[in-house]
């Protein structure tokens, strides 16, 4: 694998804890930066709603929801890497498994992620909920 994908997981990783901590209220504000730092300027997201937000859109949501979610725990698993453009874009699956207050869901994310001098950013990101029968 390209090293340049397995720091593109890794960040993957990164910034789902950094969410966690914002939603738990663990974050101190360092947090909160660090997160809405990853997002690009052209971010585009579609939740599991299936709402389109941008990167403003996305900003406002972890902002006004600083914890709110104290016992929130996120997991990351089954990570797959799609595909590499560019030299610097890549496109990455993976599943994230969430519990709160003792209830789980999980869903299947696909991410684009752009790597530009050491600096990570978030372009697009797709959520797709896994529904229990």
């Amino acid at each position: 694998m390209n090293p340049q994908m397995s720091l593109a997981i890794q960040n993957i990783i990164d910034v789902h804890m950094l969410i966690e901590d914002v939603f738990t209220g663990r974050d101190q504000g360092e947090s909160l930066q660090a997160l809405l730092g990853s997002f690009d300027k052209t971010f585009k997201m579609v939740t599991i709603q299936g709402a389109s937000m941008n990167a403003q859109q996305a900003s406002e949501l972890f902002s006004k929801n600083r914890g709110v979610r104290p016992s929130l725990v996120i997991e990351i698993r089954n990570i797959q890497p799609l595909f590499e453009c560019d030299g610097n874009t890549y496109w990455i699956q993976y599943l994230e498994h969430q519990t709160l207050a003792g209830k789980e869901n999980s869903r299947t994310s696909t991410v684009c992620i752009k790597i530009e001098d050491g600096k990570y950013h978030w372009l697009y990101l797709h959520e797709t909920p896994i529904l229990v029968a």
